[in-house]
């Protein structure tokens, strides 16, 4: 409901057979709880779960050599909420500044080419392989979408990044508005 107030419950103790008493409570003007209750609301702490997200993505296709792993740069941020991407320095990487769990995702489009060959999305962890990989094989003359996503647990300090390979000779990786290339992550715990 678009006005109704967020809320937490909380289950209040009493004797067996006691009902404590309590006036109805209002929760957007049109549901109400009313009577005899064995719990109690109360608003959801604003900063409970605080917003912890950035979505980045690069303004120019992105030239990517031929059979060479390259980490994708970002120039451009959709938003960040917690300082977790920088255009100016290392701008390959997310890194988190909040330990926690995150949803991190990638997408990319490969432009079309009449080399066949295999093209890749790869993720990798403070510079390491993250085992988190989106393969096409046999790509030729059109466009390729890839997508990578999961959830890992990051310590503050620890990083992100978006890698492409491919066997097609050299071959752009499309700028391609809302999704390629897009890269981010969001802290869900």
């Amino acid at each position: 409901r678009p006005n109704a107030t967020q809320v937490t419950c909380t289950v209040a103790q009493t004797n067996e057979g006691e009902s404590p008493e309590q006036p109805p409570v209002y929760l957007d003007g049109a549901v109400a709880v009313a009577g005899p209750m064995p719990f109690a609301f109360s608003p959801h702490p604003a900063d409970s779960h605080p917003d912890i997200s950035v979505r980045v993505y690069n303004s120019t296709a992105i030239s990517i050599n031929d059979s060479t792993l390259t980490p994708l740069t970002f120039d451009s941020e959709r938003f960040d909420t917690d300082a977790i991407h920088s255009t100016a320095t290392n701008s390959s990487r997310l890194t988190a500044t909040t330990a926690g769990k995150y949803m991190i995702f990638g997408h990319v489009q490969f432009a079309a080419n009449s080399s066949a060959g295999f093209r890749e999305l790869r993720m990798s962890v403070n510079g390491a392989n993250g085992g988190i990989a989106s393969t096409m094989a046999n790509a030729t003359s059109t466009t390729v979408h890839l997508s990578v996503s999961t959830v890992w647990n990051l310590a503050p300090g620890e990083y992100v990044e978006l890698l492409v390979y491919q066997t097609g000779g050299t071959l752009n990786v499309n700028r391609a508005e809302g999704y390629s290339p897009e890269f981010g992550m969001v802290k869900v715990d």
